[in-house]
């Protein structure tokens, strides 16, 4: 991203008496539609007057629903069945949900063949979107070649901001309403769970971590996680000191937003919920290995994690046989005095 705004923004400005309705099509995943949220935010302080909806699939529209920035959501929920007569239905009816609500613009936000598809049945009178190796490019007026610098969470996502409005974008935020149960506060929050054995923090280092902030900190810690995640957190926490818990497949989504804004500091994986800790500007500990880390440009403090090796990132080609030692290398002990520093406020 550059020192300066871009000279030729591709919407027109606000001054002008543009007040669009946009909508944003991000279906996925937890930790993308929170990096998304620099584009809202953008979107939003370019056009204060503007309609803004945003697409997303049904399991994570609860936080979006609760964002002042979002005037509405509308919920893709793909059928389970191969039957292509259900899936006409399902599309005709998402069709004219999105025709109805008008959109002059629409934001592709993901660079996938199947957003493209629910871009156009908006038909907006504008479709822009990631430029890909993906097919249905056509389908789309404007493709942007994804671009921004790497150590910069929410890089790609800003860098389009930036060419859409012409403005700087801000960070990713998440806006959540007030919790409806009690939550934990001042918890070390937990998230090791993630899609991809490559980015797992090892099931050993977890105990250890709890019981050093435990033992030093006085700080008790929760598990984080969702519902495929509950066996494995209780595995985890046999071994944890006592005081921690789990709530792994206990919270909705936004519950767990909710617990890790409480929190006292977060440590994760490469996973949504530590991204979430990021956008909250809660004080985060990312442990990143086979991925390429971000290390810069949140609201609030953090400390990455990462040993950059010669194999680095294989992403989901590791070559090290299993063995991970990208991960291994990152001990409890690492993790902890990065998570006491930003405590004591040594790490901005």
């Amino acid at each position: 991203m550059s020192s300066a705004a871009p000279a030729a923004p591709l919407l027109p400005a606000a001054s002008d008496g543009f007040a669009p309705r946009i909508l944003i099509v991000r279906l996925s995943s937890i930790g993308d539609l929170v990096f998304t949220t620099s584009l809202l935010r953008a979107l939003r302080a370019a056009y204060p007057k503007a309609q803004i909806g945003w697409l997303a699939r049904r399991e994570l529209v609860g936080w979006l629903q609760a964002d002042p920035d979002i005037d509405q959501v509308h919920a893709w929920d793909p059928p389970k069945s191969r039957n292509p007569w259900i899936w006409w239905m399902r599309l005709r009816a998402l069709r004219r949900e999105l025709r109805g609500a008008d959109y002059d613009i629409a934001i592709e936000a993901q660079g996938l063949l199947k957003s493209r598809v629910l871009c156009r049945l908006s038909a907006a009178r504008r479709r822009f979107g990631f430029d890909s190796r993906e097919p249905g490019g056509f389908l789309l007026h404007t493709r942007i070649p994804k671009a921004g610098q790497v150590r910069l969470i929410s890089s790609e996502y800003r860098d389009l901001a930036e060419r859409l409005t012409g403005r700087f974008a801000p960070p990713p935020s998440l806006r959540l309403p007030p919790p409806q149960r009690e939550v934990p506060q001042g918890v070390a929050v937990l998230c090791p769970f993630t899609t991809r054995p490559q980015k797992h923090w090892f099931d050993d280092y977890w105990p250890q971590l709890a019981a050093l902030l435990k033992n030093n900190l006085g700080l008790d810690s929760v598990i984080l996680g969702g519902p495929g995640d509950r066996e494995h957190a209780q595995r985890l926490l046999a071994q944890c000191p006592p005081g921690t818990r789990s709530l792994a497949g206990e919270t909705s989504l936004i519950e767990a937003a909710q617990t890790i804004e409480r929190a006292r500091v977060l440590i994760g994986v490469d996973t949504g919920l530590t991204h979430m800790g990021v956008a909250l500007g809660i004080p985060t500990v990312p442990l990143f290995g086979s991925t390429v880390p971000y290390r810069e440009g949140g609201s609030g403090p953090m400390r990455v994690l990462y040993d950059e090796r010669h194999c680095s990132p294989c992403k989901r080609r590791p070559s090290c046989g299993g063995a991970y030692t990208c991960m291994r290398d990152l001990t409890p002990m690492r993790a902890f005095e990065a998570a006491r520093e930003l405590i004591a406020g040594r790490v901005a």
